[in-house]
């Protein structure tokens, strides 16, 4: 049962958790003075009779609610852990809650219907602009599947350690709680969800899966930038669209050796050159320097070459300096594959291509 309350006293940021095997219950904060417990109700119990404003009272009472607060919302609901068995037909594609449905313990539901849309975006605007094939959408599913599954997951588990139903589970959460809020480094794990899946590509838009340590399949990392304008976010000089990235230590001729033109879709080479590196280079390479040498730290296990980025920021490909020549085919041949065999045999046949 969620009861939602305005006008409290109590203005922690802190979501509070009564791991109380005979009423658990979240207390969340909310903007202005509002909050918002639940309650996980016992088999049996009507919605009836737990919303009656007796009944009300007596759980708010529970845990020091404000005697003052007022009362703007009382519902009952049931969530579930669901998954459509496809996200797509044809033209018709799920995301969010039509695709997924997940468990509130996480606080992930929203946030992954955000990632639908980050994933899902830019591949609709470069099926309908003619810049990919429409077999391209299929890798949505492809690579968000998996992630929405392991956070459904998590999102179980935290509700079997928020909501105990024996006291001696109870005491067992508590006791866990209170010995990891000794060390800090624990307490900081769990308060900022460190422990999170975080998302992975191992199929996909993705000219191959690297090595465990390698980061293709995952977001590439944002860094704090000097341009000639002034300070700026990579994303910023990165643009809307795929990106070729040589990051420090690796020699921005490089990109200017690559046929941009002949890649087949728009396309914006960028050098992130080291900190105090003032060298100049050649347009159309963008060259920006790593201000707080922030990239350079994160990529320091990385060995020098040339990334492939995605709209998403997501890393499709990584070409290391022996294989920089073959960027353009490798490309090319990503980008035929999101084309129908039907459409790319009709294109052939009309060019005359053989």
């Amino acid at each position: 049962m969620i009861i939602d309350l305005e006008g409290t006293t109590d203005r922690t940021r802190d979501t509070k958790v009564y791991c109380n095997p005979e009423q658990p219950c979240l207390s969340l904060p909310g903007p202005n003075g509002t909050r918002r417990f639940e309650y996980m109700l016992r088999d049996g119990e009507a919605d009836d009779d737990v919303l009656a404003p007796e009944r009300v009272a007596a759980l708010l009472r529970l845990y020091g609610s404000d005697a003052h607060a007022v009362l703007r919302r009382k519902v009952v609901y049931t969530f579930h852990a669901r998954m459509a068995e496809r996200w797509r037909d044809g033209r018709i594609l799920l995301a969010g809650d039509a695709a997924h449905l997940m468990p509130p313990f996480a606080g992930q539901g929203m946030n992954s219907g955000v990632r639908d849309a980050h994933n899902l975006a830019w591949k609709i605007a470069a099926v309908v602009s003619g810049s990919l094939g429409s077999d391209l959408l299929d890798s949505y599913e492809i690579e968000r599947r998996e992630h929405v599954a392991a956070m459904t997951q998590l999102a179980i588990r935290m509700g079997q350690v928020m909501m105990p139903r024996s006291r001696l589970q109870a005491f067992a959460v508590q006791t866990f709680f209170r010995v990891l809020a000794l060390y800090p480094a624990a307490r900081s794990y769990f308060a900022e969800m460190k422990y999170k899946p975080k998302p992975r590509f191992h199929r996909g838009f993705l000219l191959a899966e690297g090595p465990t340590k390698s980061l293709i399949g995952r977001l590439f990392p944002q860094s704090v930038v000097m341009t000639r304008a002034g300070v700026a976010m990579l994303d910023d000089v990165l643009g809307d669209g795929f990106a070729l990235l040589a990051p420090p230590g690796t020699s921005p001729p490089l990109l200017g050796m690559i046929d941009l033109g002949a890649l087949g879709l728009p396309i914006r080479a960028v050098a992130v050159l080291d900190k105090e590196d003032a060298s100049p280079v050649e347009p159309p390479v963008i060259a920006v320097r790593d201000l707080r040498g922030e990239l350079a730290k994160l990529l320091s296990g990385q060995p020098p070459g040339v990334y492939l980025l995605r709209p998403d920021r997501y890393v499709a490909g990584f070409f290391p300096l022996k294989e920089v020549s073959a960027v353009v085919e490798n490309i090319a041949g990503i980008v035929r594959a999101t084309w129908p065999r039907i459409a790319l045999a009709s294109a052939v046949r009309s060019s005359g291509t053989v």
